[in-house]
């Protein structure tokens, strides 16, 4: 993926790396205008303040989970989380002492349908390992899949997904 985009890129002056976010990131302070994160560590934002310009952006998005379908229809499978508030991100993503301002966190929401039941599953399983996939596709798939027969619309399974999006200012 990371090769692809690096060679069918539209703007030159981007580049995508692998780099251990857990330690001291290899750029010089004041370096970008922006920085972006996607499920990265929870400590990261002290870091991404010194590598951003002031005055510069720090963007991160972040799963909050989901509603609807899953969860109220598989309960055995998925279940009930609350979602979190801004006030316990801000706490989470230990953003107090960032040195960031403007900190900002907007929940949007996402529609999506699944098309199969095997979707059900393979959202359940995400990064896990083959032999627990094996597992929950023996003993689940016939059960979810009468129920995803029995509430799915053409489109297929209605799920709501939520996710934070925290948008801060570098100083």
């Amino acid at each position: 993926m990371l090769k692809t985009g690096n060679k069918t890129k539209s703007i030159e002056n981007i580049n995508f790396m692998v780099i251990d976010a857990n330690s001291n990131l290899p750029f010089p302070n004041d370096y970008f205008d922006v920085a972006y994160t996607k499920k990265g560590p929870r400590d990261w934002y002290h870091e991404g303040n010194r590598i951003v310009k002031a005055g510069g952006i720090i963007l991160g998005f972040y799963h909050a989970g989901s509603h609807g379908a899953l969860r109220e229809l598989f309960p055995g499978l998925y279940s009930q989380i609350p979602k979190p508030e801004a006030n316990d991100i801000l706490t989470e993503l230990n953003l107090y002492g960032s040195g960031l301002t403007d900190i900002k966190v907007e929940l949007l929401e996402e529609i999506e349908y699944l098309s199969t039941p095997e979707d059900v599953l393979i959202k359940k399983c995400f990064g896990q390992n083959q032999k627990l996939r094996e597992i929950v596709w023996q003993e689940c798939l016939q059960d979810v899949e009468e129920i995803f027969n029995k509430y799915a619309t053409s489109k297929g399974l209605k799920i709501i997904n939520y996710y934070h999006l925290l948008t801060a200012i570098a100083s």
